[in-house]
């Protein structure tokens, strides 16, 4: 494939079949604020019910779907598969660190998953179902990884919260 022809969103990439990059300055230049820190929208939805796997692991998570455009943006294009650390804003107003995982959970459904945002909130323990929340996408952690099996997963969303917990604030 010459440059000319490459797959330039992640939307190409990913019908391409080839790996998807964590976010680079050049994808996310247009999201810079006068800062200088990188601005990645909010994403606000519905709790939905999942298949209840992280809550088996440990690790129970406010799952929202993914739209294919958000506020007139495609998505995939801002929102980068991968883990982040953010927080969570319910309907109260309060504000919950969290470790956020946006993707297809390849170690169980491989690249055929529905796309979903899932949000483990640090320390937090009620019920989201139905609820409308905010989450805002504060450092990206890592790319998707397909494990080999739970325990390797467990271990690295261990790894993923305890990133979460310091620089969350």
């Amino acid at each position: 494939m010459s440059d000319d022809s490459a797959p330039v969103t992640i939307s190409e990439r990913r019908e391409s079949n080839l790996p998807i990059p964590e976010p680079t300055l050049a994808a996310v230049q247009p999201l810079v604020g006068e800062t200088g820190r990188v601005n990645f929208p909010d994403v606000c939805g519905r709790v939905v019910h999942g298949d209840q796997r992280g809550r088996t692991l440990g690790f129970p998570t406010a799952n929202l779907e993914l739209d294919e455009w958000s506020a007139g943006i495609p998505c995939d294009e801002v929102l980068a598969d991968g883990v982040w650390a953010g927080r969570c804003v319910l309907r109260d107003g309060r504000s919950i660190p969290a470790a956020i995982s946006i993707g297809r959970r390849r170690t169980f459904y491989g690249g055929d998953g529905p796309r979903l945002l899932e949000a483990h909130l640090i320390d937090f323990a009620e019920d989201l179902y139905g609820e409308e929340i905010r989450v805002h996408l504060d450092l990206w952690i890592r790319a998707q990884t397909t494990f080999a099996t739970k325990e390797d997963l467990v271990d690295a969303l261990e790894s993923d919260v305890r990133y979460a917990r310091v620089h969350v604030k």
